[in-house]
């Protein structure tokens, strides 16, 4: 998961990083960001995962914008894009909202007991 994204990041930002940041920003969570996301709403995630998730998308957008970890939030804010984390959680709730309305009675279940 995490080597792909990097691969993917690694050749997008090596053949534009002449472009904008903003538009490496759009790159980024257009063709390499879904690398991360990958069934990502099936997966119960722990802190541990979600801190290597979000590191990860956090160091390609440091590069992006050439900046250090404390102003990300700021470029966050300012871009309105959202942490990695909250994308991954939203998903994963959306997900479990959908299995309970499956027809299937064990699913329904499962997800009952997840949410």
């Amino acid at each position: 998961m995490h080597v792909r994204f990097f691969q993917c990041f690694n050749s997008l930002y090596s053949n534009c990083h002449n472009f904008n940041e903003p538009v490496l920003q759009y790159m980024v969570n257009t063709k390499c960001k879904p690398y991360l996301l990958y069934g990502s709403e099936v997966i119960e995630w722990n802190n541990s995962e979600l801190s290597s998730l979000s590191y990860a998308f956090n160091c390609a957008m440091c590069r992006v914008y050439k900046i250090d970890f404390h102003s990300l939030s700021t470029v966050y804010y300012y871009t309105g894009q959202s942490e990695i984390v909250g994308d991954v959680c939203n998903s994963h709730k959306i997900f479990l909202r959908r299995c309970l309305l499956v027809s299937n009675s064990i699913v329904k279940l499962l997800a009952d007991r997840r949410l």
